[in-house]
C-alpha cells in the first residue's frame, strides 16, 4: 500500500546515497527544495510524473520508490513457493563451493 511517508524516507535515504543536496535533487527534478524537503518529511506527496523523474534520477525502479522493498519481495514470495527457493538457494550454495 503507498504510504507517503515512507515514500519520503526512501527518497531521502536514496539521495543520501547518491550524495547529493535537497538542493541539487531539486534541480534535476524540476520543484523547490521546500518541494524536496516537504517529500522526504511526509509532508506532500509527488506527483506521478515526479515520481517518475526521481526513479530515473535516484536510479531506482519506480515500484520500490512507491512500494518500497518488503512490498516487492511479497509479490516475489506469492509466485515462488518455498520449496523452490529452497531449491535455488541449495543450487547457488553448491555453485558458490
Amino acid at each position: 500500500m503507498y504510504n507517503i511517508n515512507e515514500v519520503g524516507k526512501r527518497i531521502k535515504y536514496l539521495r543520501n546515497k547518491k550524495g547529493i543536496s535537497q538542493e541539487q535533487l531539486a534541480e534535476e527534478t524540476y520543484v523547490s527544495t521546500e518541494m524536496v524537503s516537504r517529500w522526504e518529511r511526509g509532508k506532500n506527496s509527488p506527483s506521478i510524473d515526479c515520481l517518475v523523474t526521481l526513479a530515473c534520477v535516484l536510479e531506482c525502479t519506480l515500484d520500490y520508490l512507491i512500494l518500497g522493498d518488503d512490498f516487492i519481495n511479497k509479490v516475489y514470495g506469492m509466485y515462488i513457493s518455498d520449496d523452490k527457493v529452497d531449491l535455488v538457494k541449495r543450487v547457488v550454495a553448491e555453485l558458490i563451493k
